[in-house]
């Protein structure tokens, strides 16, 4: 899954395994891999913005995530899975 840092996705590839699984779980876990790809790719567009000069304050006020904050949302994700 690739996806713009807006969460277009732009790519999606399925393995034919995964369709063992039904429609309704492939499609929530689609739509995971979207948000997830969707947050990586608002990280690489800060940090490119960043290298380009633009204050951490603006990118800040437009949304876009750290790598830290990529983590912390990770560590949430697997807490939650524990549950």
């Amino acid at each position: 899954m690739r996806t713009t840092d807006g969460g277009l996705p732009v790519d999606l590839r399925i393995d034919p395994s995964e369709l063992r699984y039904g429609a309704a779980q492939l499609a929530e876990q689609i739509v995971a891999l979207n948000r997830r790809a969707a947050r990586e790719a608002a990280v690489i567009r800060g940090e490119q913005l960043t290298a380009a000069g633009v204050p951490r304050h603006i990118l800040t006020r437009m949304g876009l995530p750290t790598r830290a904050d990529l983590a912390d949302t990770e560590q949430e994700r697997i807490w939650q899975e524990r549950i």
